[in-house]
Formats: structure tokens, sequence, C-alpha cells
């Protein structure tokens, strides 16, 4: 029987765990930071900024899975 190694069970939790922070991180900018330093939620800059940390956690993701996807066929 294979057992799943502990490194890819711990880069599976890192892949989830950067999920949860690019949530909370999206949910924090717009409630809290973005109408501190006076951009409103619907503009342009807002809505810019919310998809810059979206494409950076889809690469992060992707990089992710080919990672545990590699090191499990290892």
């Amino acid at each position: 029987m294979d057992a799943i190694s502990f490194t890819v069970i711990w880069k599976l939790v890192l892949v989830v765990a950067t999920f949860g922070v690019t949530i909370l991180l999206k949910r924090f900018l717009r409630s809290h930071f973005l109408p501190k330093i006076g951009i409103p939620i619907g503009t342009r800059e807002a809505i810019s900024i919310i998809k810059l940390i979206d494409i950076g956690y889809r690469k992060r993701l992707k990089a992710g899975i080919v990672v545990i996807i590699y090191s499990y066929i290892l």
C-alpha cells in the first residue's frame, strides 16, 4: 500500500493556508485598508489592487499543485 509522504501532505496544507490568507487579505483590503487610504471600493484602482492579489494567488496555487503532483510521482 502506497503511503502519502509527509512532504506532500505538508505542501497541500500550505496551498490551503495560502488560499485562506488570500481570502482574508482581500476582505481586509475591502473593508478596512482601502477606505482608510481614501480609495473607494468600486473604483478602478481598488478593483485592480484586488485583481493583482487574485492573479498572484492563482500563480502560487498552480505552482503548489505542480509541486505536490511532482513530489507524489517521485
